[in-house]
């Protein structure tokens, strides 16, 4: 982070928090917390719903879940951004990866294509299925009834989720 002077603001790093959306909706969300910099063998996995109910030690074989990962303070904040998001991106799935920083919630990516072990319980595999089905209908949906096929930006209101403080606001914030 960095305040409009451009000087770094620095802190601990903060829990990834990577939120899986299907065209306005939200799947799951998965908190990903380090317990080694740079050694993704050491990181501590939780899988929670859109309401931060958490979904078990068993939704996705083989990683390492922790269920003390706390919620990110501004989670239902971050995961109303994602559903914002997601919604201006014509594709059934986007997964909107977040870091809940001391200035609020902080954009990393939106990736279509999410790398990495992807593998989860059955029935939760079938409801993230169901889930994009339901997705490409309403993108296709939208696009007759006349939503540009491509990424809404630019012209689309949109509010700066950002405190009136984050270099966001600042006349030249940067790239």
């Amino acid at each position: 982070m960095r305040n409009c002077s451009g000087e770094g603001l620095g802190g601990a790093l903060p829990d990834d928090v990577k939120v899986y959306t299907f065209y306005g909706h939200v799947g799951h969300v998965l908190l990903r917390r380090p317990t080694e910099h740079g050694r993704i063998a050491t990181m501590n996995y939780r899988y929670v719903a859109e309401d931060g109910t958490d979904l078990g030690p068993n939704i996705a074989p083989g990683q390492r879940i922790n269920p003390s990962i706390p919620l990110p303070a501004n989670f239902e904040r971050i995961t109303a951004i994602a559903r914002h998001l997601s919604s201006a991106v014509p594709l059934p799935f986007i997964r909107v990866d977040v870091y809940d920083t001391v200035d609020g919630p902080v954009l990393g990516e939106l990736t279509r294509t999410p790398g990495g072990r992807q593998f989860y319980r059955e029935d939760h595999d079938a409801l993230l299925g169901s889930l994009w089905d339901e997705a490409r209908i309403r993108v296709e949906v939208d696009i007759q009834a006349g939503r540009p096929p491509s990424t809404l930006h630019g012209l689309v209101p949109a509010t700066n989720p950002y405190p009136p403080d984050h270099f966001s606001h600042c006349a030249d914030p940067g790239g």
